[in-house]
């Protein structure tokens, strides 16, 4: 299961890295740049929250950051949707 599970979250990294920047509704708000930090956003369904991430991966790549060095992970975690794998 291990190995299973690591090459699923590798092919994830594989294909965010590989993801075009998708159109999106500029949101009005931002946050504070901490390099070397990850962050989450967390909201109600259909609230913005993928697009705002979307937002702040395209203004980093407009300031000059490498593509490989930006990545948008998904992961959607079965037990909170009620459904099984």
């Amino acid at each position: 299961m291990k190995g299973y599970l690591r090459s699923i979250i590798r092919q994830k990294i594989v294909d965010g890295q590989d993801t075009p920047v998708p159109d999106f509704t500029l949101r009005d708000i931002t946050l504070p740049r901490i390099p070397r930090k990850v962050f989450a956003v967390v909201g109600m369904r259909h609230s913005g929250k993928t697009a705002f991430l979307w937002q702040i991966l395209a203004d980093y790549l407009k300031d000059g950051a490498d593509r490989n060095s930006v990545l948008y992970l998904f992961l959607f975690i079965a037990a909170y949707s009620g459904s099984s794998l």
